[in-house]
């Protein structure tokens, strides 16, 4: 199933129509598969009904939230907890917007949206250093510089992404109890993007907001079931009075999600899961295949990427720094001559790094592969 070629061009996707149509596309962070037949079938029956007006979200959409939080997490949810967005992006904004002291603790290198938030707000970006620990092969942040940031007065959020995007780490439980505890300490409200928790490999994922009552988990089913289009996702929070404040943000600002988005969010949370646990044995394969050949390049006998196997997600962080001093050229600018246009590391706050979207066909993947394998061929002669 997965294995099948999607035609994306001719229906307009931002990944096949931005850029020369030449290149492999492998940069924005959606899939080149097919929505589940379970998805596509609940959006056929709402069609055929003909109602495509303004819709809220009833019992059984937030009793699909309910029993996924428990059955995935182990974490008992009520459903007037849930409040509903149209994006994760959205949802990060508004908790700058709803907790706006001046600064705002962001993970760096990050999502670009992510790393623009607070700036969206009037406020300072507190940049946390992600960087890679040789001895765990894990990226990670040191807790003493974040206590240190999360102490600034004029800090009021701390803006987590968990998974991280780009590097694909996944917090441990005694690392985010701890981030919970300094948090509580500073008086710092903590948001959790956790738009990739669905899409883990071998490790759990443990939602931020299972163990704060004051956390502002954000969630949705747009990544792992590729229904990123249909604009639909949601923000748990516990405390009531939180969850007022972030709510009260939307006013004039942000709209409901759409009437078809919380009809196929029901029905991946309902039915999806065996899919889910298919793609995620499909991507695994994904990324072995990529990591294990990038790490084996090289030109002049140079190793000229380093990776590593991300904990989530369909997404490769990727070291090209090595390349770039040998070949006195950027990362993007070599991938573009391969053939392949990856996301600049630029734009995540990190220089000399790639990101490649592997959630496609294995052929694509191999097809990048063999790109690469012959640009290094012109590099070595």
């Amino acid at each position: 199933m997965f294995n099948k070629s999607l035609n994306r061009k001719d229906n307009h996707s931002i990944k096949f129509n931005t850029f020369d149509e030449s290149l492999l596309p492998m940069w924005i962070a959606d899939m080149d598969f097919e929505a589940p037949q379970c998805i596509k079938s609940a959006l056929i029956e709402r069609l055929q009904q003909a109602d495509l007006g303004y819709t809220k979200s009833g019992p059984g959409l937030d009793q699909s939230i309910v029993d996924w939080c428990k059955t995935q997490y182990d974490w008992d949810i009520q459903a007037n907890w849930i409040a509903w967005l149209p994006g994760i992006v959205s949802g990060f904004n508004m908790a700058c917007q709803g907790f706006n002291k001046g600064k705002v603790v962001v993970q760096t290198p990050n999502y670009p949206p992510m790393l623009q938030a607070p700036k969206q707000s009037g406020q300072k970006n507190l940049e946390l250093s992600v960087t890679f620990d040789e001895s765990t092969k894990r990226w990670m942040f040191d807790f003493e510089q974040l206590e240190i940031l999360l102490s600034d007065e004029q800090c009021g959020l701390f803006l987590l992404c968990n998974p991280m995007n780009p590097q694909g780490t996944m917090l441990t439980q005694q690392e985010l109890k701890h981030i919970i505890k300094l948090c509580h300490k500073h008086n710092v409200q903590l948001c959790s993007d956790e738009i990739h928790c669905d899409l883990r490999f071998e490790l759990p994922h443990f939602p931020a907001g299972k163990f704060d009552p004051k956390a502002i988990t954000l969630m949705a089913a747009s990544k792992t079931f590729n229904i990123a289009g249909l604009g639909c996702s949601f923000a748990i929070i516990e405390d009531s009075f939180i969850r007022k404040h972030f709510v009260k943000q939307m006013n004039g600002l942000v709209s409901f999600p759409s009437n078809l988005g919380l009809v196929a969010t029901q029905s991946a949370f309902e039915h999806g899961d065996s899919w889910r646990l298919e793609l995620m044995d499909y991507l695994k394969i994904n990324r072995d295949t990529l990591v294990s050949a990038l790490n084996d390049f090289k030109i002049n006998n140079q190793r000229i990427f380093k990776t590593h196997y991300n904990d989530a997600s369909f997404l490769c962080w990727i070291d090209c720094t090595q390349l770039e001093l040998i070949t006195q050229q950027s990362a993007l600018d070599w991938f573009k001559s391969a053939g392949i246009i990856p996301s600049d590391g630029i734009h995540f706050g990190k220089q000399g790094f790639v990101r490649i979207n592997f959630g496609c066909p294995l052929a694509l993947v191999k097809q990048a592969l063999n790109l690469i394998k012959q640009k290094i061929s012109t590099n070595n002669n």
